[in-house]
């Protein structure tokens, strides 16, 4: 044993050749690195749940919104919405009103998915329509990736479902196949439209509409 002087002044005994921190300085060090680890760890996760948000279509809007309302109730119902997708529902048929919050409440179960690592699929009916309707024509592989995209994400958010009007039978077929082939492989599904569930039969096949009283969780 030997005495040396530390970089900070003190004085300390040991037994290596070279040293240059006493013990203090060398628990100061470790307690540093260790912070500077979980900061970039933590960046890390940010980065990563910011890239999944990107990737996942949540309007910016509600998202903001959402943000800088922490203290809104559609929070208290997305956590709550987590332990019914984690179970054996299929997911979440919300209708109301157009302004009742239906939106706003889809879009917070997304965000806590995307926190807790799960990939998220938000788009509205209308746009849906549109890829569907695209997919048919393209000849690249994008309309079958597409398809197979919103049938594997771990969470398909379709916002503002309406009616059959104006889609052809490719469409329509294609729709209800990706929303049966994720109640048969278990992967939650959230809804959201101004009919209310007893109107649904009328506006969507009728398998549609059995499957989603079968499997779905109704609220308003």
């Amino acid at each position: 044993m030997h005495k040396v002087e530390c970089r900070c002044g003190d004085e300390f005994e040991t037994d290596a050749i070279l040293a240059f921190k006493c013990p203090k300085c060398e628990e100061a060090a470790r307690v540093d690195d260790e912070r500077a680890c979980a900061e970039r760890s933590e960046d890390a996760r940010r980065h990563e749940v910011d890239r999944r948000r990107k990737a996942s279509m949540l309007p910016n809007r509600v998202v903001r919104y959402l943000k800088a309302n922490p203290d809104h109730r559609a929070h208290s119902w997305a956590e709550n919405a987590t332990t019914v997708i984690a179970g054996d529902s299929a997911g979440f048929y919300i209708h109301g009103e157009v302004g009742s919050g239906k939106t706003v409440r889809a879009v917070a179960l997304g965000m806590l998915a995307l926190g807790d690592g799960w990939s998220v699929l938000y788009i509205s009916e209308s746009k849906m329509v549109h890829a569907l309707r695209s997919s048919a024509k393209s000849r690249d592989g994008s309309g079958v990736d597409f398809v197979q995209h919103a049938i594997d994400v771990d969470l398909l958010i379709i916002d503002d479902l309406a009616t059959l009007e104006g889609r052809t039978e490719f469409v329509t077929d294609t729709f209800s196949t990706i929303v049966l082939s994720r109640v048969d492989d278990c992967r939650p599904t959230v809804i959201t439209s101004n009919e209310p569930p007893e109107s649904l039969a009328s506006v969507q096949t009728p398998a549609f509409a059995r499957r989603v009283f079968e499997y779905f969780e109704v609220t308003n």
